[in-house]
């Protein structure tokens, strides 16, 4: 699974984003890093989490 495929449906649903097999599988393989964890947190402080996610998940798909 490829969480690059799933970010256009997570953007319209962003509260299962944290949930999501795609997420689980990308941290498992390295893909989601650190450094993916802490921009989410950090826009998830900013922004709240649900405007938060949705900005992780738009950096994700650039």
């Amino acid at each position: 699974m490829v969480l690059d495929h799933y970010l256009e449906v997570l953007l319209r649903k962003p509260g299962a984003f944290a949930g999501s097999e795609a997420l689980d599988q990308a941290r498992a393989n390295g893909s989601f890093t650190r450094t993916h964890e802490a921009l989410w947190a950090a826009a998830k402080t900013a922004l709240g989490d649900i405007d938060g996610t949705k900005a992780q998940q738009q950096l994700e798909a650039v």
